[in-house]
């Protein structure tokens, strides 16, 4: 359960209420307990996720790239090499993809990360809480990573981008009729 339930309390100002954070005496240091909890939310939600990624990124493309199956050395057919050509390139392509969605991760929940540790260990500089332009950027690229690795998806894998063609036919207008009256997907767009 999270600590801000227990953490947070209602006080009237004025003729309003307002939620203020006071952290209770079941915390040993309560003038560091927020700093606290924010250092290990940004460890747990962000620094150990993308140290993890970055690791299992960097292993799965040093197997992928240095690996070669023992009867890789013997010469191939001309089909046989063109098949290992292909499956090169999905490696390469399934590789950019994730280092794609590796850095979009870092880069979109970083601004949220900045404004909290702003907030946290420099309230005093920020005693009505960071600018408005600076919290809305943060929340704007935090919550659009999720819409940001669909595009990812689409444009890295055809698979996907099969799949989107066949959901979203009309919306997206990928499809015209032919003189049959079947429908058939333009060249252009692949």
């Amino acid at each position: 359960m999270s600590p801000l339930l227990f953490s947070f309390r209602v006080k009237a100002v004025g003729d309003r209420f307002v939620c203020e954070e006071k952290w209770e005496s079941f915390f040993i240091n309560k003038r560091h307990a927020s700093k606290t909890y924010t250092l290990v939310l940004f460890l747990m939600l962000y620094a150990l996720p993308l140290a993890l990624a970055g690791v299992l990124f960097v292993f799965t493309v040093t197997k992928s790239y240095w690996y070669h199956p023992p009867c890789e050395h013997v010469h191939l057919h001309m089909s046989q090499q063109r098949e290992a050509k292909k499956e090169q390139r999905s490696k390469q392509q399934f590789s950019h993809m994730v280092a794609t969605m590796f850095v979009c991760f870092a880069v979109c929940w970083l601004p949220m990360h900045v404004r909290t540790f702003l907030w946290y260990f420099r309230r005093n500089e920020y005693p009505c809480g960071v600018s408005q332009d600076l919290d809305f950027t943060a929340e704007f690229f935090g919550l659009s990573n999720g819409a940001i690795n669909s595009c990812v998806y689409f444009i890295f894998m055809e698979s996907y981008r099969k799949q989107v063609k066949k959901i979203f036919p009309k919306i997206l207008c990928w499809r015209s009729r032919n003189a049959e009256g079947q429908n058939e997907i333009p060249n252009r767009i692949v």
